[in-house]
């Protein structure tokens, strides 16, 4: 399987180095504006294979002339300058950059899956799926997977649970009208949270990733990790269950809008979308988040 990352900056050449140490794939291909940062990732990774079972052939490309890939990873986008507010005031930029490249990325192999990285990611996704023409279950980006798993993480330290025990899931968008699916939130078939412990966990998972932002201008380490995650369902076919951000078709009276359910995912892309029976107060969640992405869409398509 050939991946291809386009756009090698933090994220990008992280996901590149979680790849390498997880031996997934049989070919990268770094995809840069500018060929000499992502020749010397190559060189870089190239090396650390040396302490690896198995090599993966590592090669380069420019944005000009994309390569073919069976997965193309979307990390590229605008700088996320301090004084932004939100993920949001990134999309124009960014659809800028995806009208110019999308196109011809799916020329490329109009049966690759995409992936998208980029933020804000729900709009990006949905923009991709546009701008691809590729079918829903071929594109779908990383959406509440990193959130999900922020959230596992601080309920297996509380309960002390181990977190691929845990079945908890933040859905809608990976932003902050994000919110925790506390009615089918499970460990050992027992419902494992409450309003009150749910209220100070959805606060934290949301805010952490501007926290991190904040501390050292980008975040890298769990997004290349949850990045990595979905890319190995993919190239074993293992249809793992993952939250990602997905066309919305006709669940809860939604549809024309990309956001975070779970999904099997395989070698095609998506297999399945789940469509949780959620409380009223949930519903209510899903179809803020739903309004506030197809906002952002139709204003960025406008610009």
């Amino acid at each position: 399987m050939k991946i291809a990352i386009v756009g090698m900056g933090h994220v990008g050449a992280t996901i590149a180095y979680t790849l390498v140490l997880k031996e997934i794939g049989e070919e990268l291909i770094l995809v840069n504006r500018n060929l000499q940062k992502a020749e010397s990732d190559a060189i870089d990774l190239r090396h650390s294979q040396a302490f690896t079972e198995k090599s993966i052939k590592i090669s380069v490309a420019s944005l000009d002339n994309p390569p073919a890939a069976d997965v193309y990873v979307l990390c590229l986008s605008v700088p996320y300058e301090k004084h932004y507010k939100s993920r949001f005031e990134m999309a124009p930029g960014n659809y800028r950059i995806f009208r110019e490249i999308i196109p011809k990325l799916s020329a490329k192999n109009q049966k690759a899956v995409f992936l998208i990285v980029t933020n804000p990611v729900d709009v990006m996704t949905y923009l991709t799926l546009q701008l691809s023409k590729l079918k829903a279950g071929q594109v779908m980006g990383v959406g509440t997977l990193i959130d999900s798993a922020r959230l596992r993480k601080r309920l297996s330290e509380q309960k002390e649970i181990h977190p691929d025990d845990i079945r908890a899931y933040i859905l809608g968008e990976h932003g902050d009208t994000q919110f925790h699916a506390l009615s089918i939130a499970f460990a050992g078939g027992e419902i494992i949270t409450n309003a009150k412990e749910s209220a100070a966990l959805i606060k934290e998972s949301a805010s952490s990733g501007y926290e991190i932002v904040r501390g050292k201008g980008y975040s890298n380490f769990a997004i290349a990790m949850a990045t990595t995650l979905i890319i190995e369902s993919i190239y074993l076919d293992n249809h793992r269950t993952i939250p990602v951000s997905t066309l919305i078709n006709s669940y809860l009276d939604e549809k024309d809008v990309c956001l975070s359910l779970p999904a099997t995912i395989g070698r095609n892309g998506i297999q399945k979308v789940f469509q949780p029976q959620l409380s009223d107060e949930e519903i209510n969640a899903f179809k803020y988040s739903a309004s506030v992405i197809r906002k952002v869409i139709q204003k960025v398509k406008q610009s």
